[in-house]
C-alpha cells in the first residue's frame, strides 16, 4: 500500500524504526483506530505493514500496552479484508457481464 504524500514505503519505515516503545504504543493506538474507519483504514494498514517490517512481532508483544490495540486491529483488518474480497468478486462479475454484452 502506498499513503498519498509518502514517496516510498522506504521513508515510512525509516521514520518508524526510530519510534521508542512508548512512541509505538501511541502509534498503535492512533493505527487502531484509524482502522476503525474504511476512510482511513488504508493509511492505518501501510503504517502498521511498516511497524511489523521494522519491529519484530515478538518485540511488540513484549511491550504490555501494546495489546489493547491489536484486538480491534485484527477484527477490523479481517472486515476490511472481508469488503475488499466482496468487492473483487463483484467487479470480476460486472467485467464478465460487460464482456458478455460486447461480444453479443
Amino acid at each position: 500500500l502506498e499513503l498519498p504524500g509518502v514517496d516510498n514505503a522506504a521513508q515510512l519505515d525509516a521514520a518508524l524504526s526510530r519510534l521508542r516503545d512508548d512512541q509505538l504504543v501511541v502509534l498503535l493506538g492512533f493505527v487502531s483506530t484509524w482502522n476503525t474507519n474504511s476512510h482511513h483504514s488504508r493509511a492505518a494498514q501501510a503504517v502498521l505493514q511498516s511497524l511489523l517490517r521494522r519491529h519484530h512481532p515478538r518485540h511488540l508483544s513484549s511491550i504490555a500496552e501494546v495489546g489493547k490495540s491489536i484486538e480491534p486491529l485484527i477484527s477490523y483488518s479481517e472486515r476490511h479484508a472481508s469488503r475488499v474480497s466482496q468487492l473483487l468478486k463483484q467487479s470480476a462479475f460486472v467485467d464478465f457481464t460487460w464482456q458478455s454484452m460486447k461480444s453479443a
